[in-house]
């Protein structure tokens, strides 16, 4: 791969944060709730195509913004101009959003928005190293990385610059557009390596509201803004999409990652017939429920989607499934594989 690498400083990269205003496009972006000082981030993605848009994740040392606060962030942002086909890695630090210095790498890589790939940013005292797919990329050793020390918020966002000589031009007959995120992965920094396995996970099942934030929220810079409504979880995928002011949202199936660690079901294995008699959807006030009948507590099963992506994992003859949304799915053990119906 080929890597071209600046450095500059520059007097402003983002303008002050606003609350979201009446933006003729939508974006989104999600951040975690908590910081975190040092450690290997690992996230599993597919870019968004078309001239003008990047899809991101990054870290952030929240109110970075602000005047009186040193900014501090690491960025993976992925073009999706000329077929997605480049990303660029930056660190950036600096006193509020003036003097700031930005160090960039612009990386080739190919069909970055046609398959899912591993991004790695590993955060140690006085180094950043950028991978995918568990290559070497990038690595800054001292100087700059000296000065990212605090804790950050991990953050995924899509947003259409109104920056046409970075990102390209932008055309809204393209949209929707839509990034999407298999999985992240954070392994904890214990002062000499990284930990073994991760800390947590989050496949993205569900949208877990007291671990992840909704951004609702713009600036100069980008010519959406960002709402909740255009992160969702859809199919065991995080979706963030840029749209058009009154098509908000995600209502399509997402793309499956066929090179995951975690292999899809092989659909010629399962059976075709009704599973009527195994399976009994129930339901109550609060949620949907599907019993096993005559399983034992410790039964161990796997739903996939249609398409055999896995998207439940767990054990017991009960199932909750209000985290899935209505449509046809397949439930796998060892003794039997059948379709059923959430409606």
């Amino acid at each position: 791969m080929n890597k071209t690498t600046i450095a500059l400083v520059i007097s402003s990269v983002y303008c002050f944060i606003a609350t979201a205003q009446n933006k003729p496009y939508k974006a989104a972006e999600v951040y975690t709730a908590s910081q975190y000082q040092y450690g290997k981030i690992e996230v599993r993605m597919l870019a968004a195509k078309g001239s003008g848009i990047i899809s991101n994740f990054f870290t952030f040392k929240n109110g970075s913004e602000k005047a009186n606060t040193f900014w501090e962030e690491i960025d993976i942002e992925i073009f999706g101009k000329d077929g997605s086909n480049a990303w660029q890695s930056n660190s950036i630090s600096g006193q509020g959003n003036l003097n700031l210095t930005r160090i960039e790498g612009v990386h080739q890589q190919s069909n970055l928005a046609d398959n899912y790939n591993t991004y790695s940013i590993e955060w140690k005292p006085s180094s950043v190293t950028w991978k995918v797919n568990d290559v070497k990329i990038r690595e800054v050793i001292n100087g700059q990385a000296n000065d990212i020390d605090d804790p950050a918020s991990l953050r995924f966002n899509i947003w259409n610059p109104n920056i046409p000589e970075w990102v390209g031009s932008f055309d809204n007959n393209i949209l929707p557009v839509h990034m999407f995120v298999n999985w992240i992965k954070f392994y904890d920094w214990n002062g000499s390596e990284f930990s073994s396995t991760p800390q947590w996970v989050d496949n993205f099942n569900s949208f877990d509201t007291n671990f992840w934030i909704k951004a609702n929220h713009t600036f100069n810079e980008n010519q959406s803004d960002f709402i909740p409504p255009n992160a969702t979880v859809k199919n065991g995928y995080l979706v963030l999409s840029i749209t058009k002011q009154n098509k908000t949202g995600y209502n399509g199936t997402p793309p499956v990652d066929i090179n995951d660690n975690e292999p899809t079901l092989d659909l010629n294995q399962f059976s075709r017939a009704s599973a009527k008699d195994i399976i009994k959807i129930e339901y109550n006030s609060t949620q949907r429920i599907a019993t096993i009948y005559g399983m034992s507590d410790d039964f161990k099963y796997t739903i996939h989607s249609l398409d055999g992506k896995k998207i439940i994992t767990g054990n017991g003859a009960t199932i909750k499934l209000d985290t899935i949304s209505n449509g046809t799915y397949i439930l796998v053990s060892d003794a039997f594989s059948k379709k059923f119906v959430v409606n």
